[in-house]
């Protein structure tokens, strides 16, 4: 299982769905960067550099940091810490493509046979099906 490695140190629990990042987490990238979600989103993926500095934030926490402070002045390398990502990413990537079923398709099962009887049955039916109904039924 992909882990994100960054300065030496393994975050385990923290994924690229962002599916464990709080509302109150959400809101102080919001109050503090100004990113909504998508937009957060939008700059990890160009390599902004502030919102890198989110989601280093948000995998600085993920291993019970709880006590970080969303700092966008904080002294880091950026492209370190970029890269990582980046590796972390691929990572993902290249084990879904080994499990085809982590991508989307279906386990290879065997074709059931049909059962019961395959002699088809049909029945006539008169041309005009509407004798019979009140005026106005459809």
């Amino acid at each position: 299982m992909a882990t994100l490695t960054y300065q030496g140190a393994d975050y385990p629990g923290f994924d690229t769905s962002f599916g464990k990042v709080t509302i109150p987490e959400w809101r102080q990238i919001k109050a503090k960067a100004g990113f909504t979600v998508r937009q957060f989103l939008l700059g990890v993926a160009d390599v902004d550099a502030d919102a890198l500095t989110c989601l280093r934030w948000l995998v600085l926490r993920s291993a019970g940091h709880d006590d970080l402070v969303l700092d966008l002045d904080a002294d880091y390398s950026v492209m370190e810490f970029a890269t990582s990502w980046k590796r972390y990413e691929d990572d993902l990537e290249a084990e879904q493509a080994a499990d085809p079923t982590l991508a989307g398709s279906r386990p290879a099962t065997p074709t059931p046979e049909p059962s019961g009887s395959s002699t088809t049955t049909s029945t006539t039916s008169s041309p005009d099906t509407s004798q019979g109904l009140p005026d106005g039924a459809v």
